[in-house]
């Protein structure tokens, strides 16, 4: 499973070299098998966003707005 942004991908190689220095909140990482720790932090970094954007099925909020007003003028236009 490759990782979805840097940030996570950093995480998960800490839990996996350094669990001692986990965040609180990021604690349950250290409960995932090494395996799956590996695959994550193994994953390249080129191409990655520094942090996943927050929306719908990946988008960022902006381009799900935009989405949702081209699709507004389409419904306008159809009547």
């Amino acid at each position: 499973m490759p990782a979805k942004s840097k940030a996570q991908q950093q995480a998960m190689a800490i839990a996996l070299h350094e669990p001692s220095k986990l965040y609180a909140r990021n604690q349950g990482l250290a409960e995932m098998s090494k395996s799956d720790l590996r695959d994550f932090a193994e994953t390249s970094s080129k191409g990655l966003p520094a942090k996943k954007g927050k929306g719908v099925k990946g988008n960022t909020f902006f381009e799900t707005k935009l989405l949702s007003e081209e699709n507004c003028a389409a419904m306008r236009l159809r009547r």
